[in-house]
């Protein structure tokens, strides 16, 4: 271990800046996201309730307690363990560190789907140690020795951590195995594709144990971690939109990516023909072998999320889509690694381009949620004189003037922040800010609600804004944001 860290250190260092300066936006604004507000709200992790043992372990040895934000500690962790990561892989795959084993090997984090990901104060460490470990375990069936017991540890801090990642496991070997089979074809001297069935006969047999288990275990099960094949056909459509969304200001360099890849097997088929190193079989099969593998990294990239009822706005579990392009670029390279580079400088600038970006809105919409809570504490305070009032929020916290306009140029935005199709997140928010705490009583919501609908005599104290208006009901104030997405869940109670 000693001597990876001193043989590698300059490959190391220069990695973790490349990387620490790709999330630097994220790192140096330092807010909360999302479940953050919950976690720091209660002053609880809640991983234990969602099977993440791991997780838990990880941060309380760096809080030395429970519920602690220790953000941005955790993303800059992220960024060294991802840092390493690469290093491991890229020897393991090319048997040397160079900017070309390095650059093929960044793709996989450099994926602007896992700045939501990084967003998380709390989540982003947990979810980078097992997103690196389901990378790392992949590679074990390069090894002669133990690759099964190092598959089965790793294995287990991926469910115990964040399940997801199973995605980016089953990719990173769908890559490996590809790479192999256009080497050496079928050639099973090395015995990588026996290990390679025994590592994922490992992980099927341990996720198969962890679903019997799960409910009984922990009390954090409920019907969105119910398993149906129904669910991927939605879940796929979704991704695939997701994927037009991300590159819809460069789709033209997509489409000369996309003909490049199909151009550079053609020669590189071509080539090997030529020289009688592979057969009119063996094109045939990887007509075949190809398109099955972009399928099937299509299908893996969100992992078993694919099987859970569609949700819109998670695309952190997109943790595994980006072997689309490192599978894409690793065969251009066969035909030119100047083309490759090329690609990878424009693919770069493109992924460095939307975290600054990114990073922007979300330093604008921290401004106007900061104004929105000073104007609300000023006439909460003037109107209300209650020890115990409650929030309640009717509706999702506005986007910022600046970043309603951004998102008709970048609308992938929309879905990489994502707080504003949460009616629930609103009054965390606020509470973390204001010196009150969000109404939990779901009866009494419900009837706070309905009373403000029903005042046809305006009895209630209202106070409205440009921006908002306020409701005064009992020991409730109840927010009305004026956005298009109502609060609905009282219309079942």
């Amino acid at each position: 271990m000693k001597q990876f860290f001193v043989k590698n250190r300059i490959s190391l260092l220069f990695i973790f800046l490349f990387f620490f300066f790709y999330y630097y936006p994220i790192i140096s604004l330092n807010l909360k996201y999302r479940d953050d507000y919950i976690r720091s709200l209660i002053m609880m992790f809640g991983f234990i309730q969602e099977g993440r043992i791991v997780s838990k372990i990880v941060l309380d040895f760096l809080s030395f307690t429970d519920g602690v934000l220790i953000a941005p500690l955790t993303q800059i962790l992220s960024v060294i363990c991802i840092a390493c990561t690469i290093v491991y892989v890229a020897i393991a795959l090319f048997k040397k560190i160079n900017f070309f084993s390095f650059s093929i090997v960044s793709l996989i984090f450099l994926n602007p789907f896992y700045l939501q990901n990084m967003s998380f104060g709390y989540d982003s460490l947990p979810m980078t140690i097992s997103t690196c470990c389901a990378v790392i375990s992949a590679t074990f069936i390069l090894k002669t020795r133990y690759y099964a017991l190092f598959s089965i540890v790793c294995a287990l801090i991926i469910l115990f951590s964040y399940q997801t990642t199973l995605g980016i496991y089953v990719n990173c070997l769908l890559f490996i195995l590809c790479k192999h089979y256009l080497e050496h074809g079928f050639d099973n001297q090395s015995k990588i594709y026996t290990k390679a069935t025994v590592c994922i006969g490992i992980y099927t047999l341990l996720c198969l144990l962890f679903t019997l288990i799960y409910p009984y275990i922990f009390s954090g099960f409920n019907t969105r971690f119910i398993i149906s094949l129904s669910n991927i056909k939605a879940n796929l459509l979704q991704t695939v939109f997701y994927i037009k969304i991300l590159f819809l200001n460069i789709h033209y360099i997509i489409y000369i990516a996309a003909i490049t890849t199909i151009l550079s097997l053609a020669a590189y088929h071509f080539k090997q023909y030529k020289n009688k190193k592979i057969t009119v079989k063996n094109i045939v099969c990887s007509l075949v072998i190809i398109p099955i593998t972009y399928i099937a990294i299509l299908l893996a990239a969100e992992g078993p999320s694919i099987l859970l009822t569609f949700e819109i706005d998670n695309l952190r579990v997109l943790i595994g889509i980006s072997f689309l392009w490192v599978i894409s670029f690793y065969f251009i390279s066969l035909l030119s690694q100047r083309i490759y580079y090329g690609f990878y400088i424009v693919f770069s600038v493109f992924c460095f381009s939307t975290s600054y970006s990114y990073g922007v809105f979300l330093k604008d919409q921290d401004v106007s949620f900061q104004a929105l809570m000073n104007n609300i504490n000023y006439d909460i305070g003037h109107s209300s004189h209650s020890p115990e009032l409650k929030i309640i929020a009717l509706n999702p916290i506005p986007l910022a003037a600046s970043n309603k306009r951004l998102t008709t140029k970048i609308p992938f935005f929309l879905y990489l922040y994502g707080e504003q199709d949460f009616d629930w997140l609103a009054a965390m928010k606020i509470s973390n800010v204001l010196p009150y705490y969000p109404a939990n009583n779901f009866t009494e919501i419900c009837q706070s609600i309905y009373d403000i609908h029903s005042d046809k005599k305006l009895t209630i104290k209202t106070i409205k804004s440009d921006n908002y208006t306020l409701y005064f009901n009992k020991n409730n104030v109840l927010i009305d944001f004026y956005t298009e997405k109502k609060n609905d869940y009282c219309k079942e109670k």
